[in-house]
């Protein structure tokens, strides 16, 4: 987040969110991750929100030939999400 000022000094990574607690957990760091990475049963990691909040972008991929509960899915989700470009490969 160098926008913000944050110039971290990177000595450990990880993609496996459970390592990544584990080794906050330690002390070996600090991690910024989304709400739903949380767990906050883990005790030895406090979670601080960010102010303001830091909003991403995620996508929605799925097969062509999607199962049926797939496409019920679908048919539940789109109108919830804000109007975006339908991309086919």
């Amino acid at each position: 987040m160098p926008h913000r000022g944050a110039e971290p000094d990177t000595r450990f990574t990880t993609a496996d969110i459970q390592v990544t607690y584990a080794m906050v957990g330690a002390g070996l760091g600090y991690t910024v991750t989304n709400a739903i990475n949380s767990s906050p049963q883990d005790t030895a990691v406090r979670h601080l929100p960010i102010e303001p909040p830091e909003i991403i972008e995620i996508g929605l991929a799925h097969c062509r030939d999607a199962a049926p509960a797939v496409k019920s899915f679908l048919k539940f989700i789109r109108p919830q999400l804000p109007a975006a470009p339908q991309t086919t490969l």
